[in-house]
């Protein structure tokens, strides 16, 4: 889910939400799960735990900014958990669990988008959180702090009716976005889960600073048509903006809607994306009010025209061509096809805007269908094969190991090169030879140098480096070494060379991902010279 807020020195700060399991919908599960560790306060990876939706928000008194997010498992029911950072977000302290301060019957998921500061009186300072469900039902609530996120209370709360067991056309307001007017009320926005009486938002307001929501300013409004979807809400200098989709049934057509009467009407609005689009959120910059910035979920209806069942994608690796000024995406996905399928996309904006993936599968062959590596592809900057794009990619349908895919035409066609299966190729175990996720980088001299995970610790915990000299064609056996400096608990690294120095980054622990690393190596070393280094 994403989130977007400015910080104090007029930068951005995107933060994504990933879901380590999604509870209401095996299928989302498939899709979306993503498995995050945080060390909890007893300094060991809990089990059965995992964190869900979270709200990012600033107190500029203080110049803090805060991380509120629910998370299951710490406790027999849900717990809110707070942290922040001092230092614009390079750095977190740990989270902290304000569940017994705002009461364990309002332990709620904080909503998708940002918490508000108050400006104005009444209660002029207060941070407000806007939340979402609880451990015994349904409704939002308002959570407080009156002291700058040290103790936190519950404030208004609007129950579902009925609170527990809701169905479809029952009263069941869901995640919310709240801002500021001028006159110092608050303007909620609220996700009609059960699509109560219709199919579009509800609106709340509140002129207590959070205390109370009154029923007689909650309002369905008919014009916000939405297909059960949080939305983005901003109020700037007598405008309130909308993102959502303008659908009633589906995730689609994302448009952006402006109202200057405070939301009592709005605009038809621009649509900023046509197709599939889910989540969104609004920021402007503090001292730039000429752009108002979106973060958003977008999609593709596939080449039948109807969304696909049980298809999802994974592992990209993205990459550059200088010479056309277009930046790819290769990625995987399963399900198109009986077997999985290699996609690539690209953009020619930077990355505003990006064209339809296109499968080609058929042209790397069936059976070099790869991962393409988290990381970075490259464009040779030098002879042999000069201007070549190369991606490097692990696993295949039928088996294990490495493949380079190359195209020489700027990426119109690809095909594969280099190829390193592991031993045995299907079925490997704990000792057996599986190369997998490799980042390469080009070396002055045209050589290509790779770093590459040692999926099943063949011999030693530590990276596998490979060499070609033709641009990706071949990685021949004699240039293939396990690097015993470069100890690694079977995980992607990152990899980068310049102007004599080669840098690497990975945890330095052959067993735990936990201690991460950065190194170089200040000059080039001929291989003879490691001692370090084992021939596979």
């Amino acid at each position: 889910m994403p989130r977007l807020l400015r910080l104090l020195r007029n930068v951005l700060l995107i933060a994504i939400v990933f879901t380590a399991g999604w509870m209401a919908s095996k299928t989302l599960t498939k899709y979306y799960m993503v498995n995050f560790t945080w060390i909890m306060d007893d300094g060991k990876p809990p089990t059965d735990v995992y964190s869900n939706l979270g709200t990012v928000f600033v107190d500029d008194t203080k110049a803090i900014i805060f991380l509120m997010y629910v998370s299951f498992g710490i406790c027999p029911t849900r717990s809110v958990m707070l942290m922040n950072s001092t230092d614009d977000g390079i750095t977190w302290g740990r989270p902290r669990n304000i569940t017994d301060q705002v009461g364990k019957e309002y332990a709620t998921h904080p909503s998708p988008g940002y918490g508000i500061k108050k400006e104005h009186d009444p209660a002029k300072g207060r941070l407000i959180v806007c939340g979402h469900g609880f451990n015994d039902g349904v409704g939002i609530v308002l959570l407080l702090s009156d002291d700058h996120g040290v103790t936190w209370r519950h404030g208004a709360f609007v129950r579902g009716i009925p609170f527990h067991n809701n169905t479809d056309g029952d009263f069941a307001p869901a995640e919310c976005q709240p801002v500021e007017l001028p006159d110092g009320s608050l303007y909620l926005v609220v996700r009609n889960q059960h699509q109560y009486k219709y199919h579009c938002k509800m609106t709340m307001r509140s002129f207590d600073g959070g205390e109370t929501l009154p029923r007689r300013y909650m309002f369905l409004d008919r014009s916000l048509v939405e297909p059960k979807i949080s939305s983005g809400l901003w109020y700037h200098n007598g405008t309130m903006f909308y993102s959502g989709p303008k659908s009633e049934t589906e995730r689609r057509r994302l448009c952006i809607r402006w109202s200057h009467d405070y939301g009592n009407t709005w605009t038809s609005g621009t649509e900023i994306w046509g197709d599939l689009a889910g989540y969104s959120t609004l920021m402007m910059l503090p001292h730039d009010t000429n752009h108002l910035y979106i973060l958003y979920e977008r999609g593709w209806i596939m080449d039948d025209g109807k969304p696909p069942t049980d298809v999802y994608s994974n592992l990209g690796t993205v990459l550059v061509d200088d010479t056309k000024s277009i930046i790819f995406l290769m990625y995987i996905s399963f399900g198109i096809r009986p077997m999985r399928s290699l996609m690539l996309m690209n953009s020619t904006d930077d990355g505003i805007t990006w064209g339809r993936p296109r499968n080609i599968t058929d042209q790397v062959g069936k059976h070099f269908v790869t991962h393409p590596s988290p990381g970075h592809g490259i464009q040779k900057e030098h002879d042999p094969a000069k201007g070549r794009l190369i991606v490097c990619g692990h696993g295949f349908n039928d088996g294990l190991g490495i493949v380079l895919l190359l195209s020489d035409d700027h990426g119109v066609t690809w095909r594969h090169g280099a190829f390193v299966p592991s031993v045995p190729y299907q079925n490997n175990l704990d000792g057996d030879f599986n190369p997998a996720e490799c980042q390469p980088v080009e070396l002055p001299d045209g050589s290509l140098y790779l770093v590459v995970r040692n999926q099943h610790q063949y011999k030693y915990h530590c990276k596998m480096t490979m060499r070609s000299f033709d641009g990706g064609e071949t990685l021949p056996e004699k240039f293939i070494f396990l690097d015993r400096s470069l100890v690694e608990p079977r995980i992607s690294s990152g990899w980068w060379y310049h102007n004599g120095t080669m840098f690497y980054s990975g945890p330095k622990s052959e067993t735990g991902r936990g201690y991460c690393r950065f190194l170089y190596t200040a000059c080039l070393v001929r291989y003879d010279d490691i001692t370090q280094k084992h021939h596979c």
